[in-house]
């Protein structure tokens, strides 16, 4: 990935389950709530409540960071995570496409 940096544009595009998975890499490679949310700017309880899906999830501006920070900290395993919400993304537009062609030919 070398110097990449994540726009704030594709960030809009990686569900609240792919943000729990980056805090989650990031955690289960040696960092604190506690550093992490250092790192990032905001409060232990907002890293807290991003781990939780259901729960509110980092703002795109935080996403970008986290991601960053997620490549560096396991470019590998945050690369699948990017790449499968690219897809899931890419399955939805194609969903969405194609519900509208078939409607079109009744």
């Amino acid at each position: 990935w070398g110097l990449y940096s994540m726009d704030s544009e594709l960030t809009e595009h990686i569900s609240r389950e792919g943000r729990v998975r980056l805090v989650n890499l990031i955690l289960d490679n040696g960092w604190t709530v506690s550093e992490l949310a250092r790192r990032l700017g905001v409060s232990r309880q907002a890293v807290y409540l991003w781990l939780d899906s259901q729960e509110t999830h980092p703002n795109n501006s935080h996403l970008g960071d986290l991601v960053n920070l997620a490549i560096e900290v396991d470019d590998q395993s945050a690369s699948k995570i990017l790449l499968g919400e690219v897809n899931q993304f890419r399955l939805a537009v194609d969903e969405k496409i194609l519900g509208q062609i078939s409607g079109k030919d009744k």
